[in-house]
């Protein structure tokens, strides 16, 4: 069977658009990428591994404050504590 040359055309400029116009995929971040926050107040690559030689992953039980907005902050000094963070809503040590 014949293909008339109108559709052929037609047929190659849909085949050509289709895979120039196909977004490429991309894979979501994993978590293992996602940064975490070290015991000591350091931050690393999430994943196994992650702040093996920092303490370990911190929790919020580890945290000396809260900020206003909702952070932590690690470190064991007050000084500075969650200035980029509206400031210490809440001492969360016994100093």
């Amino acid at each position: 069977m014949r293909v008339p040359a109108l559709h052929h055309s037609l047929l190659s400029v849909l085949l050509l658009l289709g895979s120039v116009a196909l977004p490429a995929y991309a894979a979501a971040p994993s978590s293992d990428e996602a940064m975490v926050t070290c015991k000591d107040g350091s931050t690393s690559k999430g994943g196994q591994g992650a702040c093996s030689h920092h303490g370990g992953v911190a929790t919020e039980k580890d945290a000396t404050a809260k900020c206003k907005d909702g952070t932590y902050w690690y470190n064991k000094e007050h000084s500075g504590a969650c200035s980029d963070h509206g400031g210490v809503d809440k001492w969360l040590d016994k100093k």
